[in-house]
C-alpha cells in the first residue's frame, strides 16, 4: 500500500538541525469508540493534544507497538483494520 508523504515541522527546524536529533519510530492510531468519536491525549503541559501511541520498543514491530501503547494509555485493547501514515520523530 503506498502512502503519501507530509512533513510535520512546527518548529522550523532546518534540514542541517535534523542531523543533530536522534530518530524515533513511533506508532500512532486512530481510535473509535462506539459513537464514532476519535480518541485524542491531551497533553496539558505542553498545551496540545496527540493520537493515542509512542515510541516503538526494541524488538516490537509496529502493531505489538500499537497494542501496547493503547493499552497504556487509553485502557483499552484495539483492533487495527488497515495502516495508512508513518510517524518519524526527531528528539
Amino acid at each position: 500500500m503506498s502512502m503519501n508523504s507530509i512533513i510535520l515541522n512546527p518548529e522550523n527546524v532546518t534540514d542541517s538541525e535534523v542531523l543533530t536529533y536522534e530518530k524515533r519510530i513511533s506508532v500512532r492510531a486512530l481510535v473509535f469508540d462506539d459513537q464514532n468519536r476519535i480518541a485524542l491525549m491531551n497533553l496539558t503541559k505542553r498545551g496540545y493534544y496527540k493520537l493515542p501511541g509512542g515510541g516503538m520498543e526494541p524488538g516490537e514491530d509496529e502493531e505489538s507497538s500499537l497494542r501496547r501503547e493503547c493499552l497504556e494509555e487509553l485502557g483499552r485493547r484495539i483492533e487495527i483494520s488497515r495502516k495508512f501514515a508513518k510517524v518519524v520523530e526527531y528528539i
